[in-house]
């Protein structure tokens, strides 16, 4: 005799969105409102943009983080002015269609409708997590052994 079993919890999409949903805050701050993520930096700190109104009253926005983002790239050793790097952090930037600002080191949206910036928020938090990626290029590599951190920088011998 042949009995069916049934596979795994039944989806629930309320789930899915509650968990996506119950770390995210939205607190108003001076520039605008700062939006605090579920998702963690390697460092722990939560991801964080600002969604900032471009013109008073005129219903469109702009996402963008404080520098943050590449401030810790530049501090875990990594040399964006190499060719290879800033080749692979452009096209991320192109990709998700971010500007950066090369004073501040801020990474921007464009000027977008309310309607969008869902979905933009989206894809700037995913961005974010890939520009993390970009930290595994850096010279330095981290090792674990026996619970202790090493760190040490690797170089080509000429044997």
């Amino acid at each position: 005799m042949l009995t069916l079993v049934k596979r795994g919890p039944r989806m629930n999409k309320d789930a899915f969105c509650k968990a996506f949903c119950d770390g995210l805050r939205w607190e108003k701050v001076p520039a605008g409102h700062l939006v605090t993520t579920p998702f963690r930096l390697r460092d722990g700190d939560p991801i964080q943009f600002y969604v900032i109104e471009t013109a008073p009253r005129s219903r469109k926005y702009r996402i963008e983080d404080d520098g943050t983002s590449v401030s810790a790239l530049k501090a875990s050793g990594l040399d964006l002015a190499r060719e290879q790097r800033l080749s692979a952090y452009d096209t991320m930037l192109a990709e998700y269609g971010i500007q950066r600002d090369g004073d501040t080191l801020a990474l921007r949206t464009s000027s977008l409708p309310e309607k969008e910036l869902p979905g933009a928020a989206l894809k700037f938090v995913a961005l974010l997590l890939r520009i993390q990626d970009l930290q595994l290029m850096a010279p330095r590599i981290v090792h674990s052994t026996s619970g202790k951190t090493q760190s040490r920088r690797w170089t080509r011998s000429s044997s």
